[in-house]
This record gives structure tokens, sequence and C-alpha cells, in this order.
């Protein structure tokens, strides 16, 4: 799929039927000035029922008060970006699937919010690459969420506008679990729930990912792959979604860089259609890799023996 990097890679090109959808290609966005505001969205949701219009949202905030602001103008200022994020309409398909799956995983908020902050903010968008490509316990720098702003959109921002971004930013990572601390923020393992890969998926698919490209977009990247819950996930959406009748069930592979044997066969892969490899991090001597491609053979030769013979058990372990 041809795609643009409107601020990230994988992001759609521009469409008319995106942005109806809810999607948000303009420069600029909220965060510069405010973050995913999570908390503000978590009380609004809380006080108005799945189903109201867009007036009642307008109304929790400037009448109700929901969000306990002194003044008229934060109410208005709160509304504003939560507007921007949001949308705060049932009738824009992106607000409404995030009601509709709140509904049922109020847990998975955060990891909600975020993917419909990021596909509306092109500046969130923008500070994306320095969260990806760290490793758990990593530490992230304000600054280098900075640096990939200044990356995506050269001379565009002063260099106090982009910190700013950048702090606004590193705080949202942080809410929606992506990254952990105060000062020193650290790189942290996200395990999405059923909700939040159900949200991807489906912004893929609207995208234009199918097939088994969708696991390949852009929301689905800002989850890691993680091991045996995530892969049937995947399976089962690939299963009910993209399989034709008469097509096989769809099959995973978890590479590993070094499992346990017994943490691997509590896993009970094999019900779940899924098959594990291991990889090597480190070039092994030459006397144990001339040993793993003589026992590589011989488990070659013994499953050639077995299938001639019509054994229906598989040989290998």
């Amino acid at each position: 799929m041809q795609a643009s990097s409107l601020f990230s890679p994988g992001f759609p090109t521009t469409s008319r039927a995106l942005e109806t959808f809810g999607l948000k290609f303009s420069p600029g966005g909220a965060h510069i000035s405010r973050t995913m505001m999570l908390a503000e969205l978590a009380a609004v949701l809380a006080a108005v029922p799945v189903g109201s219009g867009a007036a009642d949202y307008r109304e929790a905030i400037l009448q109700r008060n929901v969000l306990a602001k002194d003044t008229d103008s934060t109410r208005q200022k709160s509304l504003r970006h939560l507007r921007e994020l949001y949308v705060l309409s049932e009738d824009t398909p992106i607000f409404g699937l995030l009601r509709k799956l709140h509904a049922i995983d109020a847990a998975g908020l955060p990891l909600l919010a975020v993917q419909v902050a990021w596909a509306r903010d092109p500046l969130f968008r923008a500070t994306t690459p320095p969260i990806m490509a760290a490793t758990q316990g990593q530490r992230v720098a304000t600054a280098s969420l900075a640096d990939a702003l200044e990356t995506a959109l050269p001379n565009q921002y002063s260099e106090p506008s982009r910190n700013r971004v950048a702090r606004n930013a590193a705080s949202s990572w942080t809410q929606s679990g992506h990254l952990a601390g105060h000062a020193n923020k650290t790189r942290q393992r996200i395990e999405p729930t059923a909700a939040a890969v159900t949200m991807a998926f489906f912004l893929g698919s609207i995208a234009g990912y199918h097939g088994v490209a969708v696991f390949s977009n852009p929301w689905c990247a800002n989850f890691e792959a993680a091991d045996k819950g995530q892969m049937e996930l995947y399976l089962s959406w690939l299963k009910r979604y993209e399989c034709e009748p008469d097509e096989a069930e769809p099959l995973g592979m978890i590479l590993c860089a070094g499992k346990s044997d017994e943490h691997v066969e509590l896993m009970d892969l094999q019900r779940s259609g899924i098959h594990l490899a291991t990889y090597l991090t480190e070039l092994l001597p030459k006397e144990q890799l001339e040993q793993k491609l003589h026992e590589a053979v011989r488990l070659a030769r013994l499953r050639l023996q077995t299938m001639h013979a019509g054994t229906i058990e598989d040989p290998l372990p």
C-alpha cells in the first residue's frame, strides 16, 4: 500500500472519506498546547451516556462543568481541545467506535484514546519514531521528541514551540502507557487489550490495509508484537474478517531469541495455530554451529522417513 508520512510512516494519504471518518491531515494539532487529556476524556465519557448527541457533550463540559474548571474560558478551551483530539460527536465514526469499544472495555481507554488522538494530531504523530525505536526500559529523552518534530516539520516551529510539543507528547505517551516516569521517562512494554487491537485493526482496515497487511498498519505498529495473546487476536481477526469460506485457517509464527521449554509447553501453542521459531542474537562457535547443522540434517531425515511411513504424529519436538 502506498502511504504518506503525515507525519508518521504508514499513515494514509489525504482522503476526503478518511477525513469524514475522523482522521486529520491538516497541519497543527492540540499538542501545541495540551496533552491527550486522558483524565478529562474519562470524566466526560463517565458523565455522558453512549448514544448522546454532540450537544450533550458540549453541555456536560460548559454547563454541567464535569471537568471542574474554574472559569468559563477554561471550560471553552477544554471543549475546543477535546474536540480537536476526539471530535466528541458519535456521528463521526472514529469517536463512535471509541465509545462502543470503551463501553465493553473501560480499562482499555488509554490505548483506545491514544489511537484516536494519534489519528487526529499530526504533531503527536511526528513524535512517534523515538518511542517506537526505544527498547523496554530504555530512557526516552524529551529532546528526542523535539528532534523528531523538527525532522518531520523542518523550520516550521521555533525551539520553544518544539520543546512544548515534545513535553506534551511525552506526557501523552506516558498516559497511554508507552512511557513511565516523570523527569526520566523510560520505555514500557504495551500489552493491548482485545478492544485496543480491534480499534487498531479497524482503523488500519479503513485506511486501506487489508489481509495480512492489516498487521503492518501504523496503529498496530504502535503496539509491540507480544506473545501468544496478541497473536491469537491477530489470527482470530484474519479468520473472521479476511479468510474466504474455503480457505485453510491462518497460522501464526512467533520469533524469539529464547524461551524455556517449559514456557513453550505451557503456552500450548499448536492448539492456537501458532508456531514458534528461535533466532540467534550472537554467532555461535564453529563447533556448536556444526553440531546444530548435523542435528538439523538428522531431524530432517527423520521427518522424511516418518512421512514415507505414513506416521501421523510429527517426530520433531
